[in-house]
């Protein structure tokens, strides 16, 4: 995945979506981004990367 705008778009591999995504975070300088499914038209909300989950993952925390 590689962080496009405000999206992911395919490529590079699932290990460096947690760094795209908190690099991501530190440009827009945002707490939180959200995880949306997209299915043609319809966009549903399937949750939510907060900067304490995202730090918890990448550090190896609880």
């Amino acid at each position: 995945m590689a962080v496009t705008g405000t999206h992911l778009a395919p490529g590079g591999g699932a290990e460096r979506i947690p760094l795209q995504i908190a690099a991501f975070m530190a440009r827009k300088d945002t707490p939180g981004v959200a995880v949306v499914e997209r299915i043609g038209d319809k966009v549903r909300l399937t949750g939510a990367v907060t900067t304490t989950t995202l730090l918890e993952h990448i550090i190896g925390g609880s």
